[in-house]
């Protein structure tokens, strides 16, 4: 298994060179806005890819519809695709294509070439408190079960979400790869931070063993509050962009 990490949250997962899925388009350039509904924000880090890494996309998974998960550049690049994604983005951003909209706890079984990938929307909290959920909506976070008759490997999507203790019922004790959105977004905010900050991944480590954490959603939007030497600091490793990384 191997990763191609973006930027922000995008990346592409490749299983043995068989299948690959993709997660949370987001490519528009250096310095684009977005406007969210209480606040601005500015790409301040460029993605880095090159354009074959979007052939023979299998599956695309779409965590949640803000324009720094999937913009109208990425949505082109799932165009043949498999779409699983949240109910909005279902309705919203692909009411113009077939999707598999997962509800919290649904799945989705996918089969190719021997192998049966299993996807389950684990729930994801996108904020700190009732009332900030409410403003950001609901957020799918993704278990993948890679099956190819020999062994099984999972790898944990959180999406944007904080810790919740109520996320740890729907994962397994044993996790091979867990991809986590940092961010520590609008840590200031009544009901923040948005997404999860290094002592919340830690405290999701205290109650699940993970034998590779890759921390992703960063510093590249002005409101990512986390920064590299944070995680450097935390022991983590930060992955390099636009290259693939055996895992």
């Amino acid at each position: 298994m191997r990763i191609y990490y973006i930027g922000a949250s995008t990346c592409i997962l490749d299983i043995d060179n068989k299948i690959r899925i993709g997660i949370d388009p987001a490519i528009f350039p250096i310095n684009h806005k977005i406007n969210f509904k209480s606040f601005e924000s500015t790409r301040i880090k460029a993605p880095k890819y090159q354009i074959s890494v979007f052939e023979n996309i299998d599956v695309w998974l779409i965590t949640h519809s803000h324009e720094d998960h999937i913009d109208s550049l990425g949505k082109e690049k799932t165009v043949g695709s498999k779409i699983i994604c949240d109910i909005k983005s279902g309705k919203l951003i692909f009411a113009d294509r077939e999707t598999i909209a997962l509800k919290w706890k649904q799945e989705y079984r996918f089969i190719k070439d021997g192998y049966s990938v299993t996807f389950t929307a684990i729930p994801a909290y996108h904020g700190n408190s009732v009332f900030t959920r409410a403003l950001t909506g609901k957020v799918n976070g993704y278990l993948v079960k890679v099956d190819n008759g020999i062994c099984i490997q999972t790898v944990y999507f959180t999406g944007d979400t904080v810790y919740h203790r109520k996320i740890l019922q729907y994962l397994p004790q044993n996790i091979n790869v867990l991809i986590a959105n940092l961010g520590n977004v609008k840590s200031d905010l009544f009901g923040g931070p948005l997404t999860m900050n290094l002592s919340m991944l830690k405290k999701f480590l205290t109650y699940i063993h993970v034998d590779k954490v890759i921390p992703i959603h960063i510093d590249d939007y002005s409101h990512y509050e986390t920064s590299i030497s944070e995680v450097k600091s935390a022991g983590l490793e930060i992955l390099p962009l636009g290259k693939w990384i055996d895992l």
